[in-house]
């Protein structure tokens, strides 16, 4: 009776121990092959959203429309005109391919919407910062240098975890059939706290 009831204590410790490990594990990527490949997707990318995109920063709160929280976008590959020559006009095309991770933060109370572009090159990487560097006026935020690709856009190399990072500050407000329009009528002056966030997290290479 001893011996049976010893068993049955070390029984329920494991089911006790191995509930409490799921519970604080269920996310990792090691149960994912007990889901089907659709729900597999979903849960790496509710890790990407764990892992790089916070619920709220300051006041500004981590919305999305879908399942996912964030978007990963499919590769997209683009030509690039590369100068060789600039004094003979001689020039190269060099394909570039990019990869994003998509966060949208909609400020609590008011109108102010911000995107977060957190991209990976998978090729094309060094033409794309030489053309940058060239085509593309630094700025300085603070003590960083960044970049003003378009008005509303604040962008930079950063020297860690990514190839690129981008900011779309703007405003977003519902039309008459209850759509969304979103307008970007200011110049990003990079005050807001998410691109504050993310250029302390992940500042420029240089």
């Amino acid at each position: 009776m001893k011996k049976l009831s010893v068993i049955l204590a070390i029984i329920i410790l494991i089911i006790v121990g191995g509930g409490v490990i799921y519970a604080s594990t269920k996310d990792s990527q090691v149960f994912d092959v007990f889901y089907s490949p659709e729900v597999r997707k979903h849960r790496e990318i509710a890790r990407l959203q764990k892992k790089f995109f916070p619920e709220s920063i300051s006041g500004y709160i981590l919305s999305s429309r879908d399942l996912d929280k964030i978007r990963v976008e499919d590769e997209e590959c683009s030509e690039m005109r590369y100068d060789i020559d600039s004094s003979s006009g001689t020039q190269d095309r060099r394909e570039v391919c990019i990869q994003e991770i998509l966060g949208e933060y909609r400020q609590s109370g008011g109108n102010t919407i911000i995107f977060v572009h957190l991209a990976h090159y998978t090729k094309g990487s060094e033409v794309s910062k030489e053309l940058t560097e060239k085509f593309v006026k630094k700025e300085k935020l603070g003590t960083f240098s960044v970049f003003h690709w378009e008005p509303h856009e604040i962008g930079w190399f950063p020297s860690s975890s990514f190839n690129l990072i981008n900011i779309q500050e703007g405003t977003w407000e519902l039309d008459g059939s209850g759509g969304e329009n979103y307008r970007y009528l200011l110049p990003a002056d990079g005050n807001n706290p998410v691109l504050q966030y993310y250029l302390q997290k992940y500042p420029p290479a240089s």
